[in-house]
């Protein structure tokens, strides 16, 4: 695969220090048998044969050699399911006088399973539980799963050095994934905090450290697209998840190019990163309702092969714009009122409200005796509505659901509810525009039941306790359900005050021509007389609608106002939370710390009181030997003085002796001369 049968030979040859199959016990026949009659070849000198370790057989140019190698768990992915290949060897081969690079599988020395050829845009991805997948030369999906994490990123790592080795001029940046994170993907604008590493890429491999973080306390805090590090090293933090980690090679375009940093980093320099995301603030966090709570929770990648792999090496980060679940809208959602969202009517706004006088119609019925309510029927609906369009369209503004399926969501539980949570009090409508001709604009008897309190209509249950998220969620759907009534309402009070402003105006031209204003009709006078009496009515319902809307739009501020100071505390909890683990994992480490240095005095001080003790013990034997040497020495001492008194005493006699011989001598002396005279 790689030339002739020599160069495989010494490429497997045992003796170059890169047997892979010893990782599987693959060569366990050769060592077996009599060792004393195995043949050693005489092209394998010890190393300690002096000069003769030098005349080794060196490979031929261009013949790759071994980078790294590791053993792993195959799946080959066959009739749209992996199936499993056992145990093989997993090694990256390259030449870099060639730039050719390649992943090879291979069960033994001489049987290779498949290859795949390095390239820059040669796809490695990184799966959870260890997984990688790849496809080979033959566009064959395989799944290696290592023993290790550590395994696995050593793996990546030497697959992304190859694929920069193997381009003759990098100028794109290059990443690969050696630990997949968990959340959203970060994107412009995101701050993050990141632990990173910095090599310079010498000799092919990752070369000297110029700046790294990793010794210190705090973490490297960025901004995406705020221009504070190189561009290159954003780019390439683009699409990260929380927790994850990923190796990136920045070509000398996209980082400090001729110039380069004094002392530390040479002119036309490849940078490496290894960078691994700590914290994350997404800059959509902060939005209305731009991006969707349940779209940050990511998918957890399977094993399966996917298109989208063969495409892009870092999944663009999965956004999306809508209504959050129910319960869990953005913090400015919550505290919008409805006039706000009344804002934009679109084409549809007739069929948005008959969907919602049904959707009103179980929730709050007309009280019994009311007149009969023909909002129930869409095609008058939608004649109202156009109607009232070409007269006056800001008379009928309908109401704009945001969205209709969270709503009948919420009506699952209305049954349940207390009369008091069905009260409107999380949303508000601004004042009622004017309709044409305010004269004519009153409130109809049968929109009376609408503003009846809502307590006489249901009677009080037991509810389940739910979160301040889906109470607030379900009284701003309790309000724009009320308001929708009555806007309906007054929106067919309104025709019909049209179409008696018409009739009249038929009846004054007729009574023009045919008789003067005595001669008005009974009729007539009646019509004007309810039409006066309807009039005040209406300003009456009018001023009692524009109280209750007054205060809806409190009780929304208020129910805003708490929102934002929850929003708060709970940034506050979470922060002294965070604070407090830090300084208990600080704490801990200090103690640990503490305890280790504890022990490791214990341990010396031990040691000390064990030779003390021991020298103390040999004191004690000198001193005993030494007390008994004193007592010989005093017995002696004794028994040379009592010698001593003896001897004094001996010679005391003696003397005395003495004298007397001296005085015996002299009396002999004497006597003699005197004799001799």
């Amino acid at each position: 695969m790689f030339g002739g049968d020599d160069e495989d030979g010494d490429f497997l040859s045992p003796t170059g220090g890169a047997k892979l199959a010893s990782l599987f016990g693959l060569d366990q026949d050769t060592s077996q048998g009599n060792e004393s009659f195995q043949y050693t070849a005489p092209k394998q000198p010890k190393k300690s044969s002096g000069p003769a370790a030098s005349q080794k057989a060196a490979p031929p140019a261009g013949a790759p050699a071994v980078l790294f190698a590791s053993a792993v768990q195959a799946f080959r992915y066959v009739g749209g399911q992996y199936v499993k290949q056992g145990k093989l060897g997993a090694a990256v081969l390259g030449s870099h006088a060639t730039k050719e690079y390649k992943v090879l599988l291979y069960l033994s020395q001489q049987k290779q399973v498949t290859a795949a050829k390095i390239h820059g845009g040669f796809i490695f991805t990184v799966q959870p539980n260890n997984y990688c997948t790849f496809y080979d030369d033959q566009r064959q999906n395989w799944s290696l799963m290592f023993e290790s994490e550590k395994s696995a990123a050593d793996f990546c790592r030497e697959v992304c050095l190859a694929k920069a080795n193997s381009t003759s001029s990098l100028d794109s940046v290059l990443i690969q994934d050696l630990r997949l994170g968990e959340g959203q993907a970060v994107e412009n604008g995101d701050l993050l905090e990141v632990v990173y590493t910095g090599w310079l890429l010498e000799n092919h491999t990752m070369g000297q450290v110029f700046d790294s973080n990793q010794s210190k306390e705090k973490f490297l805090r960025l901004k995406i697209g705020a221009g504070k590090v190189i561009k290159g090293w954003e780019e390439g933090m683009l699409g990260m998840k929380k927790t994850g980690h990923r190796l990136i090679i920045v070509p000398p375009s996209l980082a400090y190019g001729s110039t380069g940093v004094s002392n530390r980093i040479p002119t036309d320099s490849t940078l490496i990163f290894e960078v691994e995301l700590r914290r994350v603030k997404f800059s959509k966090d902060s939005g209305s309702d731009q991006t969707s709570t349940s779209s940050r929770d990511s998918a957890v990648p399977s094993p399966a092969p996917s298109m989208e792999n063969l495409v892009s090496d870092s999944p663009a980060p999965a956004t999306a714009s809508g209504p959050g679940r129910p319960g869990e809208p953005p913090l400015r959602a919550k505290s919008n009122s409805l006039s706000e969202q009344l804002a934009n009517p679109d084409a549809t706004k007739a069929k948005l409200i008959s969907r919602m006088a049904k959707m009103g119609q179980p929730m709050l019925p007309f009280l019994t005796g009311a007149a009969s309510q023909p909002e129930s029927s869409d095609s008058e609906l939608e004649d109202t509505s156009g109607s009232r369009s070409k007269d006056g369209p800001a008379a009928s503004s309908p109401v704009q659901i945001a969205a209709p399926a969270p709503a009948a969501h919420h009506l699952h539980h209305h049954h349940t509810a207390p009369a008091s949570a069905l009260l409107p009090v999380s949303s508000s409508v601004g004042p009622q525009p004017g309709l044409p001709g305010s004269s004519h604009t009153f409130q109809s008897p049968s929109a009376l039941s609408v503003m009846q309190p809502v307590g006489q209509v249901y009677p009080a249950h037991t509810a389940p306790y739910m979160g301040s998220g889906d109470v607030t969620s379900f009284l701003m759907t309790e309000a724009r359900q009320h308001n929708t009534e009555i806007r309906l309402a007054v929106g067919k009070v309104a025709d019909k005050v049209d179409q008696l402003n018409s009739k009249m105006d038929d009846l004054q031209r007729q009574g023009s021509h045919s008789m003067s204003v005595s001669g008005m009709t009974m009729e007539t006078s009646m019509i004007v007389h309810n039409i006066q009496r309807i009039v005040q009515e209406n300003d009456c319902l009018k001023k009692e609608m524009f109280e209750k809307s007054s205060r809806i739009e409190e009780q929304n501020r208020k129910i805003g106002d708490l929102i934002n100071q929850n929003q708060r505390y709970m940034e506050q909890s979470h922060l002294l939370l965070e604070q407090r683990n830090d300084s208990i994992k600080s704490s801990s480490e200090q103690n640990q710390a503490r305890l280790l240095q504890a022990e490791q005095d214990k341990v010396h001080l031990t040691e000390e009181l064990a030779s003390s003790t021991a020298r103390v013990s040999q004191l004690q034997l000198e001193a005993s030997a030494q007390q008994q040497k004193a007592a010989e020495l005093q017995s002696k001492l004794s028994s040379v003085l009592q010698d001593n008194e003896s001897h004094r005493r001996h010679i005391a006699s003696l003397e005395t002796q003495l004298e007397e011989l001296k005085e015996a001598a002299e009396r002999a002396q004497t006597q003699y001369r005197s004799e001799k005279q």
